[in-house]
């Protein structure tokens, strides 16, 4: 026998009756054949491993899952990061005191959301554009984060959007939504050459703040985080904003061709120009890789300890002289709780060799979890001294130099944009990436490397898998045809995946890259499979069920099957078989990228 219920939770019982009554009259038929043809729109995957061909389809069932909206803040459907049971109900009624989780959209987390909505769902992804740039003001300012319930950040976007857009462009070559974003994506571009991002006036912007990143605990700016060392990014020249700002600015190039809109074609390339010199500028031979950069020096030095005191007084320093000029870092670790007025004067020689004075107020420190963090405005070659006012006696001082050789997986993000040389990508793939000491581990790239003198309690931070940032170094690596390497990359991710799904029946949003355990909320948007780069590395481009592009060979040890809305790819090892929807089939075996199409 067959019965229907129906659960329905409105704000009074009348209401929710007649919810759950009209709910259970529907035409379940129709419902199901819609339900169908959702499924169908699908990519379908068929490996040689099962638990990859359950993670790609639950991946892409969490991403729509995940889709919400639009609301009277945003007017187009957005995405929250988690959505469990307990989640979504709002005492307010307005959303206003949802968490990180459901208060916006980011960028980054969306351009990977675009890997599993692509191309089955252009016209979502067009919309994730849309909401961001419906906050754009007179400047072409758009904010970092968006949200359905009208929170703004105030934080300018990660610049990707322009590169995201002709992603989108690319899966189904809508030219009115290439013509309707891309002024808009121009002013934001622009924007981010504004003097107030570029705090030396060299042309070159900086990060404001470390969640534009996509990276927000990085040891090196999460100042909120004990173990960090808490410098400012603004005072970096960081090689992944130089390194997005050239892939977006590429894109918009690729755009105004397109559209036959050439008026910013010298501007762009004038940038870009500019762009790629400020990038080689933060290579460093030595270590085969790009290095941050103090942003008034352009130096990188290593940071180190200079200084402790406990209590007021004069700081018995460890080295006073520098041969290159370096930017100081105070803590300050009070015994008891709350901030302190802390004032810290600093007597020495600056870089150009003259005498400077700076004196730290109460107003240069940021407190967060108990430790307050300043760093000096001016930078020092000679220290005369350090002198600490206004703590208790007990309070703890550390004064160290910044450290801008610390290394995360930001400063691979010049491999996805394809300007290192060939011989820099082999020195950063060789020496950093293939190193089972520095990132080649068990189960994908960890967030960043963990120096031997930090304490044990930051190891899981160091050895965090990002898989939106895989995904991205993943890209990166078959830019420079380390096809291999990229599909062994992906292995690893997925087995993660895969053992989480099996075991806890979920996705996580991290995973530990040497246990492979999971880290973090449940289906979480960031921890969903790689499917884009799966796909780049299988060398298959789906456009439509009439066209797919291919190119290269399957590097994987199996055959692979892709199922689109009637379209069929049968990838071996050596040969592609490709079956249109009406039955007509095409046999390809020159790895030389092609167009196959249809007749529809």
């Amino acid at each position: 026998r067959q019965f229907t219920w129906v659960s329905a939770g409105l704000s009074s019982p009348e209401a929710s009756f007649t919810l759950a009554r009209s709910t259970a009259a529907r035409d379940w038929e129709a419902e199901y054949a819609r339900i169908e043809m959702t499924n169908a729109s699908q990519v379908d995957i068929q490996t040689g491993n099962p638990k990859w061909d359950l993670a790609f389809a639950l991946g892409q069932k969490t991403a729509l899952n995940l889709i919400h909206g639009p609301t009277e803040f945003l007017p187009h459907p957005s995405w929250v990061q988690t959505r469990l049971p307990d989640q979504g109900f709002s005492l307010r009624s307005d959303g206003s005191e949802y968490g990180h989780l459901w208060d916006g959209q980011t960028p980054l987390d969306t351009w990977h959301l675009c890997g599993l909505l692509l191309p089955a769902y252009p016209n979502i992804a067009q919309d994730l554009i849309r909401n961001f740039l419906s906050t754009q003001n007179n400047e072409g300012h758009v904010d970092w984060k968006p949200g359905l319930n009208g929170r703004r950040t105030g934080i300018l976007a990660t610049p990707i959007l322009s590169t995201l857009a002709w992603k989108i462009y690319q899966a189904n070559e809508d030219l009115p939504f290439l013509d309707e974003v891309f002024p808009a994506l121009l002013k934001f571009y622009n924007h981010w050459f504004d003097p107030r991002y570029d705090g030396d006036g060299d042309g070159v912007p900086e990060w404001s703040h470390p969640v534009q990143t996509g990276f927000e605990d990085n040891p090196l700016f999460a100042y909120w985080q004990p173990w960090s060392q808490g410098a400012d990014i603004s005072l970096f020249e960081s090689p992944s904003l130089i390194a997005m700002l050239l892939r977006d600015g590429q894109s918009l190039l690729k755009m105004s061709r397109v559209l036959e809109r050439l008026g910013a074609v010298h501007d762009l390339n004038q940038r870009i120009e500019k762009l790629t010199i400020a990038l080689s500028r933060t290579w460093n031979e030595k270590s085969g890789s790009y290095r941050y950069l103090d942003r008034e020096t352009h130096a990188s030095t290593d940071g180190n300890t200079i200084g402790r005191r406990t209590g007021p007084g004069m700081v018995q320093l460890s080295q006073t002289q520098f041969d290159d000029p370096v930017r100081l870092l105070v803590r300050v670790y009070p015994t008891g709780e709350g901030a302190r007025d802390v004032q810290v004067h600093i007597s020495g020689k600056n870089g150009d060799g003259n005498q400077e004075t700076e004196m730290f107020t109460p107003e240069n420190f940021r407190w967060s979890l108990g430790i307050g963090t300043g760093i000096s405005k001016n930078v020092f070659t000679v220290l005369d001294d350090i002198r600490v006012e206004n703590i208790s006696p007990d309070d703890k001082v550390v004064i160290h130099s910044v450290d801008f050789g610390f290394h995360d997986q930001t400063l691979l993000t010049p491999l996805w944009v394809g300007t290192p040389t060939p011989e820099q990508a082999e020195k950063i793939i060789k020496k950093h990436i293939m190193r089972p000491n520095r990132y080649w581990r068990g189960y994908g790239i960890p967030a960043c490397l963990n120096p031997e003198s930090r304490a044990a309690e930051t190891v899981e931070i160091f050895q965090t898998v990002w898989t939106p940032w895989n995904a991205l170094i993943g890209e990166g690596l078959v830019q420079f045809e380390y096809h291999d390497l990229a599909a062994e990359l992906v292995s690893r991710l997925m087995d993660a995946i895969g053992s989480n799904l099996q075991e806890t029946g979920s996705f996580r949003k991290h995973f530990n890259s040497v246990t492979g355990k999971g880290i973090g909320e449940k289906n979480a948007l960031s921890g969903l499979p790689p499917l884009h780069l799966f796909l780049n590395i299988l060398g298959v481009n789906l456009h439509s069920p009439w066209k797919v592009g291919l190119k290269g060979k399957n590097p994987f040890p199996w055959p692979v099957k892709i199922r689109f809305r009637g379209l069929v790819i049968d990838r071996d090892l050596e040969v592609t078989l490709v079956t249109f929807p009406d039955g007509q089939t095409v046999k390809v075996n020159n790895p030389t990228p092609c167009i196959v199409t249809g007749r529809p």
